[in-house]
């Protein structure tokens, strides 16, 4: 079995009315607990040690869970030396999306990235979509390249040029040729030159600056299900001006472009067959980056 390590986003922000939550990375159960009085959102194991019941079906106390199957008090956040206790993880609560860091994964940078977005932009959520495949082949779409022309019909074949960024994430970048359109405009008509900066932070999550005359960073996340994965997309908007808030008819357009080109992408990816091994090509090296990276994020439990 999968144990998923490092930064996953379990939802935008539907926590449940009660004090404690399901929620679910792969095969790894989670639990979150909210807190009224501090405000704060805290995620857990969520197997109870003792015969393996779901703690977010047991009732918190201080400190505790008491678990629904044989009333064990469930200690929140012991140590591994605790018998009877479950761990804590790292929650990141941004802009109507939450983020758990599992297993002590390394940070990367993400939740101060997600912070830095917040004070700068207005983060819109924008739709969640189940996918029949791995949830990998999410963030490695962004450093490859070469299937940006054959799939999306960008005009150019771009180079995506990788290196290790400043707090270990994985930084790709490159620049499309696209059309003119609502999102990019020019004074003439034809190709308008986008350069982008693909930042991954773990095999579930990556973010994507775009330049041009109208710039915006994606998050795009996917995280393991039963089924395959769930893919889920926001948009970080500049503040601009004066507003109140972002241009909804832009966010809009936005939102349904990406939705269109990750359903392009479904269709390749969800008939890929998982047993091929892989001939690379000389032009697939950021695909072959991206995979060593992803290496460091998983381990067999």
């Amino acid at each position: 079995m999968k144990r998923y390590r490092g930064w996953y986003q379990i939802g935008f922000g539907e926590i449940g009315p009660g004090p404690l939550t399901p929620a679910r990375v792969g095969s790894q159960r989670l639990v979150l607990v909210s807190d009224p009085a501090g405000g704060r959102l805290r995620a857990f194991d969520a197997d109870c040690p003792h015969r393996g019941a779901d703690l977010a079906r047991g009732t918190p106390e201080d400190g505790v869970i008491v678990c629904a199957f044989h009333g064990l008090r469930v200690r929140l956040g012991a140590d591994a030396g605790c018998k009877h206790g479950v761990r804590e993880h790292e929650v990141a609560s941004v802009g109507g999306s939450v983020f758990v860091r599992l297993d002590g994964g390394a940070d990367l940078g993400l939740a101060e990235r997600l912070r830095d977005l917040d004070r700068r932009c207005w983060i819109v959520p924008g739709f969640e979509m189940p996918l029949r495949a791995p949830h990998e082949l999410v963030a490695e779409n962004a450093f490859d390249g070469a299937h940006f022309h054959s799939v999306h019909q960008v005009h150019n074949h771009p180079n995506v040029e990788v290196a290790t960024g400043a707090d270990g994430e994985l930084v790709g970048t490159g620049v499309l040729e696209v059309p003119v359109s609502a999102w990019q405009k020019s004074a003439a008509h034809g190709n308008v030159a986008v350069p982008i900066t693909v930042r991954a932070f773990s095999p579930g999550v990556v973010v994507t600056d775009m330049g041009g005359a109208f710039p915006y960073a994606m998050v795009t996340t996917a995280t393991p299900s039963a089924e395959g994965c769930m893919v889920r997309l926001s948009f970080a908007m500049p503040r601009i001006g004066g507003a109140n808030g972002p241009d909804r008819r832009m966010c809009d357009y936005m939102i349904a472009q990406a939705r269109k080109g990750l359903e392009a992408d479904r269709l390749i990816w969800e008939s890929l067959n998982p047993r091929h091994v892989p001939q690379y090509l000389a032009e697939d090296g950021a695909v072959i980056a991206y995979r060593k990276f992803c290496a460091q994020f998983e381990e067999q439990a």
